[in-house]
């Protein structure tokens, strides 16, 4: 499908407590480690500042909550302006899954869609898209998938009329496409909040930084300085006052209490090696905080790390993270067998 082709879903634009202290001090985040694994040396990367060629993998799109419109939808409920991002990203919801239906339900009759653009002679026009043109451009399931994603926004609302200015990025098939900023007209109806108008702008160029990006970069980059012993890099990635969780339920470190630890470790050139999948990532209404869970392949088997990072004036840090080892349904009664609870 030519770019082209593609007019009527591109002008809509995805907006896209730590524990209590125990008085008992761990001796190791992790369990007895019979092989630890020393991989190559090589210098991590620094965490990606700028919008990247392509979208991270296994972050999905967040919202608040949802109004049920078809099955696998939660209502659409909470504050109006909770209502009215979660509006927004079905929209989107609907645009990946080429979901008429769901689409429909987030309109009103009349919504009109529009895009300023350049012509051959250097004018600016005014490009208008029906709804019945967007509805039909996305019915056709895509091999590759429109991807765009909200980076912030500014909201406005007025009784029952809103206004989201959005900088958004867009994303087809795993490739950064461009960038802009979507302004989305909304009224409140009966049945809960309806989009009303549409426009939106396109530029490759003044592009925001994705936060997703910048995240997964920072997690990447993390688990790398484990593996490679970089002690500055792996800690230099955490708050001061940044929280781990191991395995055991005595393992709370400190930042500081888990660097004294390490220390032996990453001297001794005897790191770990966790490989990240399936990273899923939410972000606060503000923006500067996101908490995260992703699986991880270590020695220990399929474990889950999950925590909080914050917005700091150096970037995003790690402010807690929190490891556990996965115990299948079926393995429960064996494992209680094991720890001696049965």
């Amino acid at each position: 499908m030519k770019l082209q082709s593609l007019f009527a879903i591109i002008c809509l634009s995805l907006f896209s407590g730590l524990a209590t202290a125990q008085t008992q001090k761990p001796k190791n985040p992790f369990p007895t480690q019979q092989k630890p694994t020393t991989p190559a040396k090589t210098n991590p990367a620094p965490p990606k500042t700028t919008p990247p060629a392509t979208p991270v993998p296994s972050t999905p799109s967040t919202t608040p909550a949802q109004k049920e419109t078809q099955p696998g939808y939660l209502p659409i409920t909470g504050t109006d302006s909770e209502q009215i991002i979660a509006t927004i990203y079905r929209v989107f919801d609907a645009m990946r899954l080429s979901d008429t239906v769901l689409a429909r339900t987030l309109f009103a009759p009349n919504c009109r869609l529009f895009t300023p653009v350049t012509n051959a002679s250097g004018q600016t026009v005014l490009n208008e898209e029906s709804l019945s043109g967007f509805l039909k451009a996305i019915s056709t399931p895509r091999k590759e998938v429109l991807d765009e994603r909200i980076i912030k926004y500014k909201m406005d609302i007025d009784g029952p009329l809103a206004q989201v200015w959005a900088d958004y990025n867009l994303y087809l098939g795993g490739k950064f496409i461009h960038c802009g900023i979507d302004v989305f007209h909304l009224y409140k109806s009966n049945q809960g909040w309806k989009i009303f108008e549409l426009a939106d702008t396109r530029r490759k160029t003044a592009c925001l930084a994705d936060p997703k990006e910048e995240i997964a970069s920072l997690l990447d980059y993390w688990h790398l300085a484990a593996a490679n012993t970089d002690a500055n890099a792996y800690f230099g990635a955490m708050t001061a006052d940044g929280v781990f969780l191991g395995t055991d339920a005595t393992e709370r470190w400190t930042r500081e209490e888990f660097r004294t630890w390490a220390k032996p470790q990453f001297d001794s050139k005897k790191g770990w090696n966790f490989k990240p999948s399936k990273r899923f990532i939410n972000f606060s209404t503000d923006n500067n905080t996101a908490w995260f869970d992703e699986e991880l392949a270590t020695w220990m088997g399929t474990c889950r790390g999950s925590g909080v990072v914050v917005k700091t004036e150096n970037g995003w840090k790690i402010k807690q993270y929190n490891l556990t080892i996965l115990v299948p349904n079926e393995k429960v009664q064996e494992y209680l067998k094991v720890i001696g609870l049965k």
